[in-house]
């Protein structure tokens, strides 16, 4: 009876959600019939084509004008026949072909909440796992993706790759798992089945398939695995930047997750949240404190989760830290970089190149030359977000694509179950040679 219950309840749940969802498909066709007309389109288009050009640093640096023109005159020419959502995203892929990860048409205001995969994944060192998910679902947390309709990673990574400027691995594993849940983008491409979602799923001894429903997916109905111990890393993730002495292995861990600060707002100027932003100047005298009068073997500057902000707050810290002979040392002083290492915190690693410091950790998914100094402008009739760059930082003889680190070092999903970093390992078992 129990077992009877249990199952009429979850058909229940099931039949809700695909009411739910054929409400949603159902509002959707009405709104593709309903979208902007075509001579709507071809203006914001041609706003795009002389203001873009005109406001960009250099926007035909990797690509020529005749293509970039040709690809809008195409674009306007299908307009009619495409919905805005997936104008916007044609757009984005034309936009993304000119090189310029910081330049980019938000479409994200075309997207529908409710028709997300209900799963939030990472890629690990050993591959793409679910790390939150909800009640419902709960079987699939810690599970190791294989594919989605039967289509590999590799499939999805190639196609959604095309939307945003795919400069290096790490921005692929930076992205990749925020995109491949949004159905909307799934059925874009072409990966969508009859409207199902199934995901093919191991836990290294089993493979399994579970049918997904698409869903809003709140934080507030998320449940995430749970590790037997956190790093200091993930332990810190939503702080803006912390430090820490570990005495025991004599090492001060600097980590510093965000170029923002109550001295440096960035994106939160004139909001009420730069109210609540931390000082970065008193951080940075509680440092360089402990940094003179501690008894300190070795240091460790993590930028791993650093996405940028403003530059120069940190680029004075760090400065500061390399005139100190007795940290500026080989063996002494580590620097960690990993995928979403990225505008103003590469500048931040640059920083650091003269030094002696110790390179560690992940490729960056931003370049050490790169654009940046992100202004805007929006569409007149669409509404669009159009971001682009006003600056071009040159830092670095040669034009890489990453920063590669001098050890290569991943996380494994085993290792983050175990609440162990390897990065800040491998720094506390470092002998000079």
């Amino acid at each position: 009876e129990k077992y009877l219950c249990q199952s009429l309840k979850n058909f229940n749940i099931i039949f809700m959600k695909r009411i739910i969802l054929f409400i949603f498909l159902f509002f959707s066709i009405s709104f593709f019939f309903g979208q902007m007309n075509p001579e709507k389109w071809k203006e914001d288009i041609n706003f795009l084509r002389e203001n873009l050009s005109k406001k960009h640093y250099n926007l035909f640096f990797k690509r020529d004008k005749v293509l970039f023109d040709r690809d809008l005159d195409n674009l306007i020419s299908q307009s009619g026949k495409l919905s805005d959502l997936e104008i916007a995203l044609k757009l984005q892929q034309i936009i993304a072909k000119q090189g310029d990860s910081h330049t980019n048409a938000d479409y994200g205001k075309l997207m529908i909440s409710n028709t997300k995969l209900p799963i939030k994944t990472y890629w690990f060192a050993d591959g793409l796992y679910v790390i939150k998910t909800t009640k419902e679902y709960e079987d699939l947390l810690g599970k190791k993706i294989i594919s989605i309709n039967n289509y590999s990673l590799k499939q999805f990574s190639d196609s959604l790759s095309t939307i945003f400027v795919r400069e290096n691995q790490a921005i692929v594993k930076k992205t990749i798992p925020n995109l491949i849940v949004q159905t909307q983008l799934l059925k874009f491409f072409g990966f969508e089945k009859n409207q199902k979602y199934t995901l093919q799923c191991s836990d290294n001894q089993n493979i399994k398939e579970k049918e997904l429903i698409p869903e809003n997916f709140p934080k507030t109905s998320q449940i995430s695995v749970k590790p037997k111990n956190i790093s200091f890393l993930w332990k810190n993730e939503n702080k803006y930047f912390t430090g820490n002495y570990f005495l025991k292995d004599k090492t001060y861990y600097i980590l510093y997750n965000k170029c923002v600060s109550k001295e440096s707002p960035s994106i939160f100027t004139g909001k009420p949240e730069a109210e609540k932003l931390p000082s970065f100047l008193e951080f940075q005298d509680k440092i360089l404190e402990d940094l003179k009068n501690l008894k300190i073997e070795k240091v460790i500057f993590d930028m791993r989760l650093n996405g940028g902000g403003s530059s120069p707050q940190g680029t004075k810290l760090i400065n500061e830290i390399l005139k100190l002979p007795e940290i500026n040392k080989k063996g002494k002083l580590f620097v960690i970089t990993g995928r979403n290492t990225f505008s103003s915190a590469i500048i931040n690693t640059m920083d650091f190149k003269n030094s002696n410091a110790i390179f560690v950790g992940e490729e960056t998914a931003g370049k050490p030359n790169h654009f940046g100094e992100v202004r805007g402008f929006t569409l007149p009739n669409s509404g669009i977000e159009i971001s682009y760059s006003t600056k071009y930082f040159n830092q670095y003889k040669n034009d890489d694509s990453t920063i590669k680190p001098d050890f290569m070092i991943e996380e494994s999903f085993e290792n983050f179950m175990n609440g162990i970093d390897p990065v800040f390992e491998f720094v506390k078992n470092y002998k000079k040679t």
